[in-house]
């Protein structure tokens, strides 16, 4: 049995160089981070006390008895590159449920603020972090946090203002 622990990633842009029509064409630039949120996967060989020769667990279940038959895509050629025989059993889960990760449940195309919802969170949390962390190193000195976060004041009085959160507060009294 082998079960692996990876970090889940967030794209913030950049991306395509996976697809053909894209890298064969030109290079990418990705720009990416991991959370602190995990998937897992098991693999391990089937029991014989089941039906099918391979079991898929992900955000649905497959049970089929040749790698031919599996849907999923990214699973069926990861068997067939690494020449796996059934009987086999992967399963995969996750600290986020799928239609946070962008992983519709169904296949069809992704479900409205799923992935993007999540993605624009983080962004928000991180800029609220940085801004927090820029006015109290300048004890709320809008001009100097601002040039310390490389940004136009102006902008940061807009984030400020998006986010509700008060200069004022960090100024030594």
């Amino acid at each position: 049995m082998v079960v692996t622990r990876t970090p889940l990633r967030v794209s913030f842009a950049g991306g395509g160089t996976d697809l053909s029509d894209f890298y064969e064409h030109g290079h990418g630039t990705v720009f990416s981070t991991t959370i602190d949120k995990y998937i897992y996967v098991t693999v391990k060989r089937h029991g014989p006390v089941f039906d099918e020769q391979i079991r898929l667990n992900y955000s649905k279940s497959e049970q089929v008895n040749r790698i031919d038959e599996i849907e999923n895509d990214i699973a069926r050629e990861c068997l067939r590159f690494l020449e796996i025989e059934p009987p086999i059993y992967v399963s995969t889960v996750a600290d986020l449920p799928a239609s946070v990760r962008g992983v519709p449940s169904d296949g069809a195309a992704e479900p409205p603020g799923s992935f993007r919802d999540a993605k624009q969170r983080a962004i928000e949390r991180f800029e609220r972090q940085f801004i927090h962390e820029a006015l109290a190193r300048h004890h709320g000195n809008i001009s100097k946090a601002a040039e310390d976060m490389g940004m136009y004041r102006q902008h940061l009085q807009l984030k400020l203002a998006e986010y509700g959160i008060d200069a004022a507060a960090y100024r030594e009294r």
